[in-house]
């Protein structure tokens, strides 16, 4: 995430993932590290929704990497 540029717009909260996005990851401990963060921030009381995102645990994909480094 040290080479990540900010985005302009938020994720869209009606975002449409599914389980066919992207090409699926070889090592998902990123994702699951990444969710494991965000799940975190939202226990220490910040309002960021990531129930939507946190669904794809078990076949995360590229698509879903990239929505949830966007939420951060």
């Amino acid at each position: 995430m040290l080479d990540s540029k900010p985005a302009t717009t938020p994720i869209a909260s009606k975002s449409q993932l599914s389980n066919q996005d992207g090409t699926l990851l070889s090592d998902s401990i990123e994702f699951r590290n990444l969710l494991g963060s965000l799940q975190y921030l939202i226990l220490t009381g910040l309002d960021i929704a990531f129930a939507h995102i946190a669904q794809f645990m078990a076949c995360s994909t590229m698509t879903h990497l990239i929505a949830a480094k966007r939420v951060l």
